[in-house]
């Protein structure tokens, strides 16, 4: 989920900064397994700090897997707002590969929505 961004008479830079996740509930990760609980991690890789922070504070977001049931919980932040293609950045950086997750949804006026 890159973007490339260009001005005439410039070299193409990537644009990464682009949206940030941070998880805040780990239903998947359970005591005793090998595994780290996921719970305060952030991502992308290529988000900064202060990107994170960012999310701390963004819309809520919960991921499923195929069954229904309920995997991570997190917070988003997205340089476009809502409805941008980057609102599928946390299933497609963690939830899909992570945890076979196939669905995201978002809290909105008191109810989750899938996209």
């Amino acid at each position: 989920m890159t973007e490339t961004v260009t001005t005439p008479g410039s070299t193409p830079v990537i644009d990464l900064d682009r949206y940030a996740w941070f998880i805040t509930i780990d239903n998947v990760t359970e005591d005793g397994d090998d595994l780290p609980t996921r719970v305060g991690w952030a991502g992308p890789s290529t988000a900064t700090e202060e990107e994170a922070e960012k999310a701390k504070n963004g819309r809520a977001f919960r991921m499923l897997d195929d069954d229904g049931n309920d995997c991570y919980h997190g917070r988003i932040w997205t340089a476009d707002g809502p409805g941008s293609e980057w609102d599928f950045g946390p299933l497609d950086d963690l939830g899909r590969p992570d945890a076979g997750c196939t669905e995201i949804q978002y809290y909105e006026d008191g109810k989750w929505v899938g996209l």
